[in-house]
């Protein structure tokens, strides 16, 4: 009879490990293989395999966050298992404590992953929501700003200071207007720009000029009642970051803090330049390598309990009533900071307000030329549908052997390509007249507009018994009897743009 441990690792869906400090695996329970494909003997086998079973996203992130000197007691991350054989991404919850040995030195770790795949794709979906709740709540202001300013439009207009000459009694009044109308195109610019940018594009910024440009925003749409107060670092801070994603993000943080002050009060955002990293236990995140870019959001407000400094960032968390939001603000943030290589921290105690630090790398202006180098040489990545399964176990096994990146579809296909994990640059799909499954899919990615392109090759059929208005929307069409070594090298030409 198994013992109760064994019938636990069977029936749990995370996996208990325990590693040595030079990453040797001594012990890794057997759900591993359901992610990574390979069995826990091989990763006791060759260490170096672990890493290689991580997301290449998330790769250089763990390896820093493993190194981290000096070392926390204990420390929890998030990153991504990608399968061998099928490509499929799983999202896992990271938590481990050093283990001393006898002297007090640090010999290893222990400690648990989680699968959060599901999880992790609900965030994704949800984030939208809380910066359109966000959004929402400054729009009211705007509103406000935008019919005064109006109102001088419809009274005035620059016709009437075109006849005025300079010392009429009406041609400084006309001017004031004029300048009102400038001032009012310009918040319903900024307004648009906030609604309308996409987060994810990476570029250099003055991180100065961003948090300038979002606080002039900000204090036309808060209440009068909250002072917005800027200490900005005497010199530019280049940043390698989302522009927009970082707008998200100091609009969610001040609007958090303003909502904390209920009577009012000054919520101070601050920029500096450091070299000395976080305190390891403060942080969320990886600590990025200095020097740091450091955002600050200080508020007067009534702060939080220590119990509650754990949670803080976790999904869900909120201090608000439930009527008033979903609490996803903190946790976007801290979406932000993980995704920028950052980290991001809370000071805070009872009574004494609260500040929020998210810590960025400075630019030194090569991270361009990495992303550039990076996407230059990953394999394009290939969704193979259809059926029947032999077939496309075959053709995968081929494309695999030369250099492409093949995912096997299945019901979970559409959450995984609207999500950001996978880059998948064509869906080859091995149809027959009553592959219903595979219509849903392309019809999924023609609705989102997926950057995807579509090859079709019929199986047990001909080109012409298949859906026609699958063959109008494919790319390219094969023939069934087209042999692998050429169906490889029409990939690779067709792809070769991509």
């Amino acid at each position: 009879m198994d013992a109760p441990i064994d019938v636990l690792l069977q029936h749990w869906t995370g996996v208990l490990f325990r590693q040595a400090a030079d990453l040797r695996f001594e012990f890794l329970s057997p759900r591993i293989a359901d992610w990574t494909g390979h069995p826990a003997e091989a990763f006791l086998a060759r260490p170096a395999l672990f890493l290689e079973c991580v997301h290449w996203d998330d790769s250089d992130a763990l390896r820093a966050h493993l190194a981290l000197v000096p070392a926390p007691a204990n420390r929890s991350t998030r990153f991504r298992f990608r399968h061998s054989a099928t490509g499929r991404v799983t999202h896992v919850s990271e938590f481990r404590r050093t283990v001393n040995d006898p002297t007090g030195a640090a010999k290893g770790w222990e400690g648990f992953w989680q699968d959060e795949t599901r999880l992790a794709l609900a965030e994704r979906r949800l984030e939208s929501t809380a910066w359109k709740e966000a959004l929402s709540e400054l729009t009211g202001g705007f509103t406000h700003d935008f019919n005064n300013v109006f109102g001088a439009v419809h009274s005035l207009s620059d016709t009437f200071l075109s006849q005025v000459e300079p010392g009429h009694p009406f041609h400084e009044g006309l001017a004031l207007m004029k300048r009102d109308t400038r001032q009012a195109g310009q918040l319903v610019h900024r307004l648009q720009q906030l609604h309308t940018s996409c987060a994810g594009q990476r570029a250099y910024h003055d991180l100065n000029a961003l948090v300038t440009a979002t606080t002039e925003i900000l204090r036309r749409g808060l209440s009068k009642r909250v002072e917005i107060v800027t200490e900005l670092a005497p010199a530019q801070l280049p940043i390698h970051a989302d522009a927009a994603g970082l707008q998200h993000v100091l609009v969610a943080l001040v609007l958090n803090a303003a909502e904390a002050m209920t009577g009012g009060g000054r919520v101070v955002l601050r920029t500096r330049a450091l070299v000395e990293p976080p305190p390891p236990e403060g942080f969320v995140g990886t600590c990025p390598q200095p020097p740091f870019a450091c955002l600050s959001v200080q508020d007067a407000g009534p702060g939080f309990a220590p119990r509650q400094l754990a949670a803080i960032f976790e999904p869900g968390f909120t201090t608000r009533p439930a009527s008033l939001g979903i609490g996803l603000g903190l946790l976007h943030c801290r979406r932000f900071a993980e995704r920028h290589r950052g980290t991001i921290s809370l000071e805070s105690s009872p009574g004494g307000g609260a500040t929020v630090h998210l810590w960025l790398p400075q630019s030194d202006f090569t991270e361009g030329e990495v992303v550039a180098g990076t996407l230059a040489t990953r394999a394009c990545s290939i969704l193979l549908a259809g059926q029947p399964a032999s077939a496309l176990t075959e053709t995968a096994n081929d494309l695999r052997r030369h250099g492409f990146r093949v995912i096997l579809a299945d019901e979970t296909t559409p959450e995984l390509l609207a999500s950001t994990d996978h880059d998948i640059s064509a869906l080859l799909i091995r149809a027959s007249p009553d592959d219903t499954e595979s219509l849903r899919l392309v019809d999924f990615i023609r609705r989102h507009r997926l950057a995807v392109k579509l090859f079709v090759q019929p199986a047990g059929c001909t080109v012409d018994s298949l859906d026609a208005g699958l063959l109008a929307k494919a790319d390219a069409t094969f023939a069934e009897d087209l042999a692998r070594e050429r169906l490889v090298e029409k990939l690779t030409i067709l792809l070769s743009g991509s």
